[in-house]
Formats: C-alpha cells, sequence, structure tokens
C-alpha cells in the first residue's frame, strides 16, 4: 500500500507516476574507431571484414598474433546493430558515395510535374540509342549509335524538342532547344531562354525526361530487333554481333523517333484521361515567341575564314555565295556551320546579319551529309585515290615492261640497212601498203 500511496502523490505532485534514469551509454572506441574508419569507408568491407582487420589492427602483438580475450564477433555485431548504424544515411554516403544516395537513397517528397506549373520550362537529357545505324552514303558502312535530344515540358509532361544525330556536345543541345521553336509540322514534313544545370549522373533530378527516353525505346526496339538493336547481352560471351544486323540510317531512325514522340504526345493517355498534347493545349501557356532562324543562326558554332577567289574555305569544304553583295574578296570573316548537315555555311556580315553559302559544286557529294559522315567519306575518297595511284604506277611500269620487250625483240631479228633516200623510201611505202590491203 505505501509503494501506491507514494506513486499516486508523485503523480499529483509532478505528473509523472515514474522518472526516467540518466543512464551513461556505453562507449566501446575500439568498436567505434573500427565502424568509423573501416565500415564507413569507400573499401565497402563487410561487417564481419571490419570485425577481422579490426582484430588485425588492435588486437594483436608485436609478432602478429592475437592477445588473450578479444572481443567475440557477436559482440560486435550487437554494438553495431543496437546503435542503428546499419540504419544511418552516413553508411550509405560513405560506401557508395554522395551521388549514389542523392539519387537512389534520400528522401523524395511531391512529384517532379509540381516543379513548373505553368507550360514552358523543360528537362533536357541526352541519352546513346541501343540500336546500331549505318551510313547515309555506303549503307555498307556501319557509323555506330545516334545520341537522342529530348527536351520536355514539366507541367505537362509533353515532349516539346527532340534531336537525333552523331553530335553529343553543347551544339546539339542548342539545336534541341532551337527545335523548340520551329514549327513542328514543318519540322515533320521535311524528315529569353533560361538554362538550369543539374549535377551529372543524377537523372532523379529529371525524372520526366528520363522516362521519356525510356517510353521512346520501348517503342521502337520491339520492332526493330534483328535491324541493328542492341539487347541487353550484348556484352556477353558469344553474344550476336548487332552491329551486323544494322540497316536504318540517320534519317530513318529520325523518322522512326518522330514517329515515337508522336504517339507518346497524342496518342498516349496519362492518369487524367488526357494526352500530353491536349494538357499543353488546355493549359494558359505564357511563352516567348522566339523567331526559329534567328535562335538556330546563333546557336551554330563558328569558324573563321578568308573569302578568296575561290570560295571560302571551312572544315576542309569549299563555300560560295551566291552574290558578293556585303562581301569583300581577301577578307576574314566569322562563318556559322551545323555539325549535322555540311550543305551550307552562314557568313556574319557587318550589320550583323546572316548570308548563305552553298558548297562548292565539284563537292557536292558532301551536300546534306554530317560533319561524322563527310570524315568517313573523305576517309574513303582518299583510300580510293591511293589505290587508283598504285593501280596507275603498275599500269605505267607494265607499258614500259611491255615497250621494252617489243624493242628487244625487234632488235633481236633486225638487220643492218643501207642508207636509203626519200625515194627508195616512198617506194618502199606504197609495197608495205600493198601488203596491208
Amino acid at each position: 500500500p505505501r509503494r501506491v500511496l507514494r506513486l499516486y502523490y508523485r503523480y499529483l505532485a509532478t505528473g509523472q507516476v515514474a522518472f526516467s534514469k540518466n543512464r551513461e551509454v556505453n562507449v566501446n572506441k575500439t568498436y567505434e574507431w573500427a565502424i568509423k574508419t573501416l565500415y564507413f569507408s569507400a573499401k565497402r568491407f563487410s561487417l564481419r571484414a571490419t570485425y577481422d582487420m579490426m582484430l588485425v589492427q588492435k588486437c594483436t602483438d608485436s609478432s602478429g598474433k592475437l592477445v588473450e580475450n578479444i572481443p567475440s564477433w557477436s559482440s560486435f555485431r550487437n554494438y553495431f546493430y543496437s546503435r542503428n548504424y546499419h540504419k544511418q544515411p552516413r553508411k550509405l554516403i560513405a560506401r557508395s558515395g554522395l551521388t549514389n544516395y542523392q539519387r537512389n537513397e534520400r528522401p523524395v517528397f511531391g512529384s517532379s510535374s509540381d516543379w513548373r506549373s505553368v507550360p514552358g520550362s523543360y528537362q533536357m537529357d541526352a541519352t546513346q540509342a541501343d540500336i546500331y545505324l549505318v551510313s547515309r552514303q555506303d549503307r555498307s558502312k556501319v557509323i555506330g549509335r545516334p545520341y537522342i535530344y529530348l527536351a520536355v515540358d514539366t507541367a505537362t509532361q509533353l515532349i516539346a524538342d527532340i534531336y537525333v544525330g552523331l553530335e553529343c556536345d553543347e551544339s546539339a543541345v542548342v539545336l534541341c532547344l532551337a527545335n523548340a521553336a520551329q514549327d513542328k509540322v514543318k519540322f515533320c514534313r521535311e524528315c529569353g531562354v533560361e538554362i538550369q544545370s543539374l549535377p551529372p549522373f543524377r537523372p532523379d533530378g529529371k525524372g520526366l525526361v528520363e522516362k521519356s527516353f525510356d517510353l521512346i525505346q520501348q517503342r521502337y526496339k520491339p520492332l526493330l530487333r534483328r535491324k541493328g538493336v542492341i539487347e541487353p547481352d550484348a556484352q556477353e560471351r558469344w553474344s550476336t554481333d548487332y552491329r551486323s544486323q544494322s540497316v536504318l540510317n540517320l534519317d530513318e531512325f529520325t523518322q522512326i523517333v518522330i514517329h515515337c514522340v508522336l504517339y507518346i504526345n497524342s496518342g498516349r493517355i496519362l492518369s487524367d484521361a488526357v494526352t500530353q498534347a491536349q494538357k499543353w493545349l488546355d493549359s494558359d501557356a505564357s511563352l516567348l515567341d522566339v523567331p526559329y532562324e534567328e535562335l538556330y543562326l546563333m546557336s551554330l558554332p563558328r569558324e573563321t575564314a578568308k573569302l578568296t577567289r575561290k570560295g571560302l574555305r571551312i572544315n576542309g569544304l569549299l563555300y560560295v555565295p551566291m552574290d558578293m553583295d556585303g562581301l569583300t574578296l581577301d577578307k576574314t570573316y566569322n562563318a556559322a556551320f551545323s555539325r549535322s548537315d555540311l550543305s551550307c555555311v552562314y557568313v556574319l556580315l557587318d550589320d550583323c546579319s546572316f548570308k548563305p553559302c552553298w558548297l562548292s559544286p565539284n563537292q557536292s557529294q558532301y551536300s546534306g551529309l554530317s560533319q561524322p559522315e563527310a570524315s568517313a567519306l573523305k576517309q574513303h575518297e582518299r583510300k580510293q585515290r591511293s589505290t587508283a595511284r598504285r593501280q596507275e604506277v603498275a599500269a605505267s611500269v607494265e607499258s614500259i615492261q611491255s615497250i621494252r620487250q617489243i624493242v628487244r625483240d625487234a632488235s633481236a631479228v633486225g638487220s643492218e640497212k643501207p642508207k636509203q633516200d626519200g625515194k627508195v623510201i616512198n617506194e618502199n611505202r606504197s609495197g608495205e601498203r600493198g601488203l596491208l590491203t
């Protein structure tokens, strides 16, 4: 009864039945050192390996033998789990890196679509397509895998910009942005921008565009199997050489990607029973009206060249203007060019306007080709010229040898000829004609 009364009076006075006792946390310095130095490291020791390493470094004498009364494995393991070291973010960061933690382990709240509620903000990224392509110039030549750049509107999930090519640099990024300002109907018929850079290797920061890549490749890969598509077993022993199966060129693959994007934008239904294109059209969008041509020309890389009587030599190719208005011979100009189409360059004039210059007629074989394709064609032409020169030299040597042999044969059967005047030669000539008839 007295214990009950004491607890009752304590409750009336303090509102608590019992007081918690402040117990001292028993810290094992050796265990702490092993966990924080060995386990929380990029070497990724297992817990058992960490225990073994602790014994080697902390529980051995000068001769390397274990001392008596070493800590047990169960004691070390219980110490680790009782203090929740296995649940600490520090473990994931120390063993797998900060990038992996931020991408795969960090708390994620909300939706990526809530980042912007008004159309006009794009998530951009690039990927290398899982397919091998052939050259547009010669289908027997494999040119490797193309790159796909996408820009996906954050508010509506609409794929607003695409670029398919062989380049993977800043020019491809700007060309993708320029495509956002282009008339999409014209683009399909033919085949104040703010940029926020996100950390590399962080697909979680732009999940919409990453999923769009996945949707596009899921769309075309089943239809293009045995046509150059790379399967998951590409790195395994005795796997198929998918390069030998390639049949599509860059233009044909671009058309396929466009059809996939059209389906994703206008045919695929979202969770709210509308398409991405309809969501874009129904939104209250306040977008900037950017001239496509101006944005495209400003985005192209530049090269300096002197205008000579033969034209402008840029990237080893000659370009000639349609007229000389605003141009002066022997003057150096800045010229913008596209690495994806070498048919034309644009000379920057003094009034900040651009003047197109087209490929010289004697180099028309490079028209419509990209820079990598033109380089491959040049290399092929060099090999052809080298082979032709070797054949020419061989033919010349063979001709000389034949001529010399004929002379040797004629000299062997020849005889001494007396001195003959013109009358005798004419008589001989008449007689020879009679033999020929």
